[in-house]
């Protein structure tokens, strides 16, 4: 079974050597795209050469050039997804945008470290802006429709993560101290995830907040309120493949 990923580490991490070793899965990930929003996606591609970035490793410009170029409906045409599953988070839409004349570029930190971030000037859209939400409900409908003909709903997985509240060490729990921060891009994340499913019923979806899991003090990627500890992406995992053996 393969799937291809629009979302972020939170549901690419699963696939980490280490936890598929320990689950009988057979679940392949054929196409990773991260660090990029809705917004960005519709608009045109600026069709920017990988020799241009500097200032980054491979991996990372991969991830600004799938943002730069739209290379997700790039892929999607160019192969054939249909028997593909589609697995969606949106932990990567904490990110503002960048309004450049008709084009909306993501503002990771992988396009802030390169030098593109003083080439391309624009209009910074604040991500928890009521605007910024009422632009991204718009594209989000954008991508249901473009969508819609490749997956159809039972071929598509909304994995529904949150920022953590309190991370771990692995003995001791300690509660993040901007709070404040981690409520109010939860409350985002809730009306995104909510407005999703309900403007295309009938997907799947894996919802882990009841499980009370953490975030992880000893993560690879460092710490922060998305990098959890192990247990959730084995339940992830074992989640998404229960819903694709169905």
């Amino acid at each position: 079974m393969e799937i291809i990923i629009l979302g972020s580490c939170v549901t690419r991490d699963a696939f980490n050597t280490d936890i598929v070793a320990n689950l009988n899965t057979d679940i392949t990930v054929r196409r990773f795209f991260a660090r990029t929003s809705f917004i960005s996606l519709h608009s045109p591609p600026l069709n920017v050469e990988v020799s241009e970035i500097t200032n980054l490793p491979p991996f990372d410009c991969r991830y600004v050039l799938d943002d730069l170029n739209k290379e997700f409906y790039k892929y999607l045409k160019s192969r054939d997804c249909k028997g593909n599953y589609l697995v969606l988070d949106f932990i990567d839409e904490r990110m503002d945008i960048l309004k450049m004349g008709q084009h909306f570029l993501t503002l990771s930190d992988e396009f802030l470290k390169s030098n593109l971030s003083s080439r391309f000037q624009g209009t910074r859209l604040a991500r928890l802006d009521t605007s910024t939400t009422l632009l991204w409900k718009s594209n989000c409908l954008l991508f249901i429709d473009s969508i819609k003909n490749i997956f159809p709903p039972e071929r598509i997985i909304l994995h529904k993560a949150f920022w953590m509240e309190s991370y771990t060490d692995g003995l001791t729990v300690e509660g993040f101290p901007y709070s404040d921060l981690v409520t109010n891009h939860n409350n985002l994340l809730a009306e995104y995830y909510h407005f999703f499913e309900t403007s295309l019923p009938g997907i799947n979806i894996v919802d882990l907040r009841q499980h009370g899991y953490l975030a992880d003090k000893n993560h690879k990627w460092s710490l922060v309120p998305f990098h959890y500890e192990v247990g959730y992406y084995i339940d992830f995992l074992t989640s998404l493949t229960n819903i694709l053996k169905r």
